[in-house]
């Protein structure tokens, strides 16, 4: 919403930056950071990646050799040095996102604006939420057993114990509530496993998908280019072509669509959206079968016309390489989920639980009004001692940071 105020690495400047609905001019603290940016990071010509431990450490006894192979990027960052300077001289630092500095930029930018609220607004609460993107992006070029991404995860814990300190130290440890978690898994990449020895794993190519159904329409119906795009899992119409047509040709097309579909191999299951926003979906599936997931995510005018689910090991995608996380299978879905602070007993717990508990318990933590959106009931019954007594009374900043 437009309570915060939500700042951002912008890759083709190479500095942090928001929008003017949000402020007409930068905080000096992202300013600040900015010109550090200007005097370090822009001045080097090609990226810089020291691992966290010796190379032949058994920390990193996990690493896949053959992944570079497979991966988005047919180098290591790791070993081999990128230029930031394109080819037309324009310089461009997507490299940067996938490295472990650029989530130690963005924790040093968010202590910059911890202490700039602790000095103006000394008895204000503070909301701060940091995205570490770098593990992301690098998950997507090189998948989970590359050198990069374990180091980074090794990168990223000691970023965030020096962080904690840091925090705490400046606000006090009792006034300090932590929560911890991940939007996503991912998937190791298709053809790396099926090298290993997953008969089962593979990658459909979705824009062939998309062509070989434009071209089916267009023998059978006449229609050409009737899907207009793919974002996998979704398969999106030409909603102006579309609109043209007899409820007799668009009931042949959603048939012919979804039968085809289902005869690709590796695909489960195929939906039209009025499958998906049916009432009665829920009755074609056991309870805790993960189709119902695709009905309660769909949102009409932004989800796609028809949505596939593949089996599992099967990975869809309009990348020839790396990896991704679109299906419902738990290398995917799988994620840590931690609170920590005054009063919030230790224990851990390994059962599934969604994700929409996580802002329903923050605000229960909080003691601010739980969001719409979100389920009431929240994990505090089951994994607290007893609520976070802060209290919130005044008006909080937020604060949303990306990188």
């Amino acid at each position: 919403g437009h309570f915060g105020l939500p700042i951002w690495f912008d890759t083709k400047g190479g500095v942090f930056t928001s929008s003017r609905a949000f402020c007409s001019m930068l905080p000096p603290w992202v300013t600040a950071m900015n010109n550090h940016l200007a005097h370090t990071l822009h001045i080097q010509e090609k990226s810089s990646w020291k691992t966290q431990f010796p190379e032949n450490s058994e920390k990193y006894q996990y690493v896949d050799p053959n992944t570079y192979t497979f991966a988005g990027n047919a180098f290591s960052l790791i070993h081999e040095p990128q230029s930031f300077t394109k080819p037309d001289g324009s310089r461009y630092y997507h490299l940067f996102e996938q490295m472990p500095d650029a989530s130690l930029t963005i924790m040093r930018l968010a202590l910059l604006a911890a202490h700039t609220h602790k000095r103006m607004f000394r008895k204000k609460p503070l909301l701060l939420y940091i995205s570490l993107s770098n593990f992301d992006y690098a998950g997507h070029y090189y998948g989970p057993y590359s050198k990069e991404v374990i180091d980074i995860l090794f990168a990223i814990d000691h970023q965030l114990e020096h962080f904690i300190k840091s925090i705490e130290k400046m606000y006090g440890a009792s006034n300090c509530l932590w929560a911890l978690t991940a939007d996503h898994g991912v998937t190791q990449i298709p053809e790396l496993l099926h090298h290993e020895g997953n008969p089962k794993s593979q990658r459909l190519d979705a824009n062939q998908i998309l062509k070989d159904l434009n071209h089916i329409m267009y023998t059978l119906f006449n229609v050409k280019n009737i899907f207009k795009a793919t974002l996998p899992p979704h398969f999106y119409i030409d909603q102006d072509k579309w609109s043209t047509l007899g409820d007799t040709t668009k009931d042949e097309i959603i048939f012919t669509t979804k039968s085809h579909l289902q005869s690709v191999k590796g695909i489960k299951h195929a939906w039209h959206q009025r499958d998906l926003l049916s009432p009665a979906f829920a009755m074609q599936y056991p309870p805790h079968d993960r189709a119902h997931w695709f009905a309660a995510q769909y949102m009409a005018g932004r989800s796609g016309d028809f949505v596939v689910q593949v089996e599992p090991f099967t990975q869809i995608s309009v990348y020839p390489k790396g990896t991704s996380h679109d299906t419902p299978y738990d290398q995917d879905i799988r994620v840590p989920l931690i609170f920590a602070g005054p009063h919030i007993r230790h224990n851990e717990f390994d059962h599934k639980v969604s994700m929409r508990h996580f802002s329903s318990t923050l605000a229960k933590l909080l003691d601010v009004p739980v969001p719409a959106e979100a389920p009431e009931e929240s994990l505090l019954e089951e994994a607290m001692h007893q609520k976070y007594p802060l209290k919130l009374t005044n008006p909080i900043d937020h604060v949303k940071m990306s990188s």
